[in-house]
């Protein structure tokens, strides 16, 4: 069964985990919600860039919709050195940066002005609502706003401290939600939830693919640049919607036509 939301006038606001370079999973989310272009808002929480064919197409796509917060992913920061000049990040574009290339090599650098204007209005954070949108994570002990760019972007220690704490995390900016990307939850087995102060799981032999949400914390990253399903929420109905997963490369044709309500 398919979902097509009733809209308001003002619309819905949406956040979207880690795209990876894949266009198809987000034309799905937006035809599962009927996503309005031109009323509804949608919070990038990162990492559009890298790993998926499709880097070109994903920001083409994302162009068009009016209402948007870009906040800066790694994959993204590292595109966009690459776009100034910066020869520091050679090694972005011999590794993780050989997919985008080859996506915008592919479609002849086409509109690359918009691109890079679009690249250029990144945030290295959004918060609305007293509801905190970063890609990587913050030191909790000091307010968001002291902390740089290349920290909010790259930041795993946010994501241990959430995932090995039982109880709500303490924050200096006392955030009610942070909505969070960066780290994949399939680095964590189904049921994993204290690690005794590990990173990750050590072996994975069931990998999550859902969204892991602790005490106001939203880990959305579901894998997309790892075979995984990619996931938006409707940030103020607490629902999120997901694709299939992809396997070897291949973009799942059929959607997941539900809503998961915590």
């Amino acid at each position: 069964m398919e979902i097509h939301k009733e809209k308001t006038i003002q619309g819905n606001t949406y956040c979207i985990g880690d795209i990876h370079g894949w266009d198809t999973p987000i034309l799905e989310l937006f035809e599962m919600i009927n996503f309005n272009y031109e009323n509804d808002k949608l919070i990038l929480i990162g990492d559009l860039c890298d790993r998926g064919p499709n880097t070109w197409e994903v920001i083409e796509l994302l162009l068009k919709v009016k209402n948007l917060v870009f906040v800066l992913g790694n994959h993204d920061y590292c595109f966009k050195q690459f776009l100034i000049g910066n020869k520091d990040y050679h090694d972005w574009e011999m590794n993780m940066g050989k997919e985008t290339l080859a996506s915008y090599k592919s479609n002849n650098w086409a509109n690359l002005d918009a691109h890079k204007d679009f690249l250029n209005r990144t945030v290295p954070y959004h918060i609305e609502n007293n509801i905190c949108f970063v890609h990587g994570g913050f030191d909790r002990y000091k307010s968001i706003s002291t902390q740089t760019e290349t920290f909010l972007c790259h930041d795993r220690q946010f994501v241990n401290d959430m995932i090995n704490h039982k109880d709500k995390l303490y924050m200096e900016d006392n955030f009610d939600k942070v909505f969070i990307g960066h780290t994949p939850t399939c680095c964590w087995n189904i049921g994993d939830e204290f690690l005794g102060g590990s990173y990750f799981a050590l072996t994975i032999d069931n990998p999550n693919y859902q969204p892991i949400v602790k005490h106001g914390v939203y880990l959305i990253d579901t894998g997309c640049g790892k075979d995984g399903p990619l996931t938006m929420y409707d940030v103020y109905s607490d629902i999120y919607y997901q694709t299939e997963r992809k396997l070897s490369k291949v973009v799942g044709k059929e959607v997941h036509r539900i809503k998961w309500k915590l």
